[in-house]
């Protein structure tokens, strides 16, 4: 994936591990499964709109 660093995908493995973890005790057995897949819709889109910023920066620093 375009603009990602070790950083980001040890933040994006910890943050579905933390919403599946947390999703589990919330409604177990299965509920971790639930917590994972919020937190990939949540990380999709955070990611897409740091990749929208970061294409207007680009193209704003172009420009000058």
């Amino acid at each position: 994936m375009i603009f990602m660093d070790l950083l980001d995908w040890i933040l994006v493995f910890g943050t579905a591990a933390a919403f599946g973890f947390a999703f589990g005790m919330l409604l177990p057995p299965h509920g971790w499964v639930a917590g994972v897949l919020v937190a990939g819709v949540m990380l999709f889109r955070a990611k897409k709109q740091r990749d929208k910023r970061i294409r207007q920066l680009q193209k704003h620093q172009e420009k000058r």
